[in-house]
């Protein structure tokens, strides 16, 4: 399904630039536009996809949520959805790496703690561990907040 785009901006760029900037494989684009993820236009002489600013952008939320762990379909869904808004997207994007960095944070601060007992041979503190496990368990679940 073609998604309508807003604000395309001005920019094209072929798929070899795509590949040049992002580093993501030809092979990788043109199934991404098989399966209806990413519909670039086409070039009315040439039937060459052409990409926007925007597919660059819709290119970036792909890739995160592929790097989450959905599926080809999953991902389509999402994107398809009528209530699906790019900019909602991008910002919902930016609190889950907040979110992720704040638990990272988090637990090398715990784990500066056990270090420190490990090195001077103390007793490491249980509530240590379990905070360790507790913000691992968080970071999985931290996307979902904003996608669910």
């Amino acid at each position: 399904m073609k998604r309508t785009r807003k604000g395309k901006g001005n920019s094209q760029f072929t798929i070899s630039q795509v590949v040049d900037l992002t580093g993501i494989p030809v092979r990788l684009l043109r199934e991404y536009d098989k399966r209806e993820l990413l519909e670039p236009d086409r070039d009315v002489q040439t039937n060459r996809r052409i990409y926007s600013d925007q597919d660059l952008v819709y290119l970036l939320i792909i890739t995160i949520f592929k790097s989450l762990g959905f599926t080809f379909r999953e991902i389509r869904d999402i994107l398809n959805e009528p209530s699906f808004c790019l900019e909602t997207s991008v910002k919902n994007q930016i609190k889950v790496i907040d979110e992720k960095i704040n638990n990272l944070l988090e637990v090398s601060v715990i784990l500066n703690r056990i270090l420190s007992s490990v090195q001077n041979d103390k007793q490491v503190v249980l509530s240590d561990i379990k905070n360790v496990f507790v913000k691992i368990h968080e970071d999985t679940s931290i996307f979902y907040k904003f996608y669910t």
